[in-house]
């Protein structure tokens, strides 16, 4: 099972802006992992921090070439969770970016505020005033997206390496006075298919037997979310030459908590004799099974 940033696997989430304006967001969560001296005692080691950035979908880019492309992020907000609170710094609306890159076999996704004291609304942090915050989202394997014009409406990031992406802010313009941070990582959605026992993607066949044309006979599948985050249900459908002999029932609860399950039917009834054959595909937002394939065997007679 693979692992994602802890936020979601795509970057476009949900519209919150008018018809003319397309704002979407993403939110990051990770903790520091060094800090300057000053802010030792407030801000450890292992302090959580919180980072939200929202952008227009809908806009143009503000350039674009073949290695990279950057568009302008309306909100940009990083939360230190300190000793005595929460502390807080927000980029000026239309100062902050993000930009996809691709340099020669690696991609990277970077979120950048303004440059500066005056580009934050929030200017001092202890006596030190927060110069820029970046954070950087990387993949060394150069496939985590395929061109960087236009920008892809949705980005999975579980084909980045987290272990490679931090934030950093810089308390000045020397970057003298640095503060790090890793990304948090969170357990998948992981699932699993039954038919009175486990079945495996793409290798096993679940069988209905001889059935009389115009009879038919149904089979239950159980789905389980054996992973440690929410798992989507997209859909069950099938496919291949006699896909029109088996129906999938309808399915409620799409989306299951850890532990959680849900069951659908799938029922055989064959137009015609002889051999029916057919793929039952379970489409959901688990990482390494996005569809759940299971083959499906029946005879009409």
């Amino acid at each position: 099972m693979k692992h994602s940033l802890i936020a979601s696997a795509a970057l476009a989430l949900v519209s919150i802006g008018s018809a003319d304006a397309k704002i979407v967001g993403q939110t990051f969560t990770g903790a520091t992992t060094s800090q300057p001296s000053e802010l030792t005692a407030e801000f450890p080691t292992g302090t959580k921090w919180t980072l939200r950035v929202e952008w227009d979908d809908s806009a143009a880019p503000l350039f674009t070439s073949d290695t990279q492309s950057q568009w302008r992020v309306t909100k940009l907000t990083l939360t230190l969770q300190g000793k005595s609170g929460a502390w807080t710094c927000s980029s000026v609306s239309g100062q902050p970016s993000f930009t996809l890159n691709e340099y020669g076999g690696s991609d990277e996704i970077q979120f950048t505020s303004g440059w500066g004291p005056a580009a934050h609304t929030n200017q001092t942090i202890g006596s030190l005033q927060p110069y820029s915050i970046n954070l950087v989202i990387a993949d060394p394997t150069g496939t985590a997206f395929n061109g960087v014009t236009p920008v892809p409406s949705m980005i999975d990031l579980s084909k980045f390496d987290m272990s490679q992406s931090h934030l950093k802010f810089y308390l000045d313009n020397n970057a003298t006075k640095t503060l790090f941070g890793s990304i948090d990582f969170a357990s998948d959605p992981d699932i699993s298919v039954s038919q009175g026992k486990n079945l495996k993607d793409g290798k096993s066949t679940v069988g209905y037997g001889k059935v009389k044309t115009g009879r038919k006979k149904s089979r239950t599948f159980t789905i389980r979310n054996t992973g440690e985050a929410p798992l989507v249900v997209k859909a069950a459908k099938v496919s291949g030459k006699a896909k029109k002999d088996f129906k999938v029932g309808p399915m409620t609860k799409n989306i299951l908590a850890p532990g959680q399950k849900k069951t659908v039917k799938v029922t055989f009834k064959p137009k015609k004799k002889g051999n029916r054959k057919a793929l039952l595909k379970i489409l959901s937002n688990d990482p390494d099974e996005g569809s759940f394939d299971i083959k499906l065997e029946g005879k009409g007679k």
